[in-house]
């Protein structure tokens, strides 16, 4: 079985034996609302645990870790979202 696959600009042929099963999968179509409502959500909803705004309820001092510049992880928004929760807190 031949497959083109996409690497960078280029397609390239990669032929496979008849005797090896083969599925070509593609992913679903998936709907993306705005980053703030998919953030807020998340800080209110996180998969098993509770959220953002009980995390953090009562303490005082907050120590924030995050990505070195090098990761996707879009930290400025992330804390942006989260500042009028922490605005009065001790943050480092």
């Amino acid at each position: 079985m031949k497959v083109d696959v996409l690497y960078g600009n280029e397609e390239n042929a990669v032929i496979f034996p008849d005797t090896i099963h083969l599925e070509v999968i593609s992913p679903n179509d998936v709907f993306a609302d705005s980053r703030n409502k998919i953030l807020s959500h998340a800080l209110e909803n996180p998969i098993d645990s509770i959220s953002f705004d009980e995390f953090i309820a009562g303490d005082e001092e907050i120590l924030f870790l995050v990505n070195d510049g090098t990761r996707m992880t879009p930290t400025a928004i992330v804390l942006d979202s989260i500042y009028d929760k922490i605005k009065n807190k001790n943050v480092r």
